[in-house]
């Protein structure tokens, strides 16, 4: 393991600072996002109002955008801890945009915190400053994933899968052994159920993996889980 000296810290926090201040000022764009032009981000926000509700069912089958409207139902129960008077249901109704901005912010905190864990854990792995910056800088070659981080939408769920995924391919890539590590197949196949459940287009990134998990063990292996986790994040869907 290689350890992180000061000038490290500057460098592999550089793009992930970067990154959240881009989207903050971004954001100012569409200060309100009943005026947007983007995807329904009141029908996830109903959807996730009815889980938040113990509802389950969804209107937003065909995406199948089910990782957005569980974060959103949590995002809503944490929101709703700081209100007060009206129930559940009518704080959300009559406040759409106070839990919108919430689930917003809190979608571009997970992305950052996850470019800087990935800049961190491939340093400590190679000692190289260039793969780390490298990896970290996705979004930023991306339009969705930069454009569009900070909206109530699939995209930026589907690059935060993508950005673990690559993450332990790397990890793989920069070690001596043969295949994926059992660490690395859960870690692995785990992103790509969520990036599934989370958009279905999302499934070619499947057989990715497939090409590294050598043997038919660490495939099935592989197989099993991603089907799982899919499953399980997609369980919205079922009373549809």
């Amino acid at each position: 393991m290689f350890r992180i000296n000061r000038k490290g810290i500057v460098i592999l926090f550089f793009f992930p600072l970067l990154f959240l201040a881009s989207q903050i000022f971004m954001k100012y764009n569409y200060r309100y996002f009943y005026i947007s032009d983007f995807d329904p981000v009141y029908a996830f926000l109903f959807n996730g109002l009815n889980l938040a509700r113990g509802m389950p069912g969804t209107g937003l089958a065909g995406f199948p955008g089910t990782t957005m409207q569980l974060f959103i139902a949590i995002v809503i129960h944490l929101g709703y801890l700081f209100r007060g008077g009206a129930s559940l249901s009518e704080d959300v109704l009559l406040n759409p945009e106070y839990y919108l901005h919430i689930a917003s912010m809190g979608v571009v905190l997970i992305n950052t915190a996850a470019f800087l864990l990935t800049g961190i854990l491939l340093f400590r792995k190679t000692g190289r400053y260039d793969v780390s910056v490298f990896l970290q800088f996705t979004p930023f070659i991306s339009v969705f994933g930069f454009y569009y981080g900070t909206l109530i939408m699939c995209e930026p769920f589907m690059l935060l899968a993508v950005q673990i995924i690559t993450l332990q391919l790397a990890l793989f890539y920069f070690s001596d052994r043969a295949t994926l590590s059992h660490k690395q197949i859960m870690i692995t196949a785990a992103a790509v159920g969520f990036g599934i459940a989370t958009k279905i287009s999302f499934f070619p990134v499947f057989f990715l993996p497939l090409l590294v998990a050598n043997g038919w063990q660490a495939k099935l292996k592989y197989t099993l889980f991603t089907l799982i986790t899919a499953g399980i994040l997609a369980l919205p869907l079922y009373s549809n």
